[in-house]
């Protein structure tokens, strides 16, 4: 059975400064949620506690009922996958490398690596596009190559709970689209629970059950896409107008600002 990880009533802060405020959250099995908000509005912070890299000083986050700080850190992260927003190498290594070390979890740091391993490694590899890079430096990839590295050492982690933090940075609009598709799809057919913070809301439209809106470090809704993602929800968040319209193929709704320096500029 895929474990369920939860967040109750959460609060975070960094010194004094409270960042994070009654956050709850069930990364449901087979669901795709995305955290939605302005700059510093909490998304990163949620991922953080989620991942047991940030203890809550109020609330809970449980995997399958227990406490994620009483368990094991080997036992954790054999099911929680994270990827940060950036992450530098703590040592030159290539991207084969980086990536298996995704598998640390299923077998240690000095155990040789099994056929198991190696073909996590080659679909990971392949599911990111980035089978012609292997033998590269990480330091010497691109940031969008880069990001994709980091990406497939989560999918090598073979996790049932992949925590993102902004995973479509410095993609270019293939790589993007390829990645949601991905991610979309492990939890559609492998029954994986994905949680991911977003800018663009049209991905999070798109590609989402769920979304969370965050702004000033609390959830000012969140449930299906398409019920939270309104107009009048997103003018609260993010402080300016916008429109939906459905789009062409699916009647998913898009999402536009509408500022009104762009009216001043069309009526020239």
């Amino acid at each position: 059975m895929t474990p369920r990880l939860a967040a109750e009533g959460i609060a975070c802060a960094y010194g004094h400064h409270t960042v994070l405020a009654d956050f709850s959250l069930v990364a449901a099995p087979g669901t795709v949620t995305a955290l939605l908000g302005p700059n510093g509005a909490g998304k990163s912070t949620a991922l953080r506690a989620l991942a047991r890299l940030l203890r809550p000083r109020e609330g809970t986050v449980t995997l399958d009922g227990r406490d994620v700080w009483q368990l094991p850190q080997r036992a954790f992260v054999r099911h929680i996958a994270f990827v940060p927003q950036t992450e530098a190498a703590a040592w030159p290594m290539t991207v084969e490398h980086a990536v298996l070390l995704g598998r640390v979890p299923h077998r240690g740091w000095l155990l040789p690596y099994t056929p198991e391993d190696r073909e996590a490694l080659s679909t990971a590899l392949r599911q990111v596009d980035l089978e012609a890079l292997r033998a590269r430096n990480l330091d010497t990839l691109s940031g969008g190559e880069r990001r994709r590295a980091l990406l497939a050492r989560a999918l090598a982690q073979d996790a049932e709970v992949l925590l993102l933090d902004e995973p479509g940075a410095h993609l270019d609009l293939r790589h993007q689209v390829e990645l949601f598709d991905l991610l979309a799809r492990l939890a559609r057919e492998r029954r994986v629970a994905v949680v991911l913070s977003l800018h663009d809301l049209n991905l999070a439209s798109l590609f989402a059950d769920r979304a969370v809106l965050l702004n000033g470090g609390r959830i000012l809704a969140q449930g299906p896409c398409q019920e939270v993602l309104t107009p009048d929800l997103l003018r609260r968040t993010f402080g300016i107008p916008v429109e939906t319209v459905p789009h062409p193929r699916h009647g998913i709704s898009m999402i536009f600002p509408v500022p009104e320096s762009l009216d001043d500029r069309l009526d020239r």
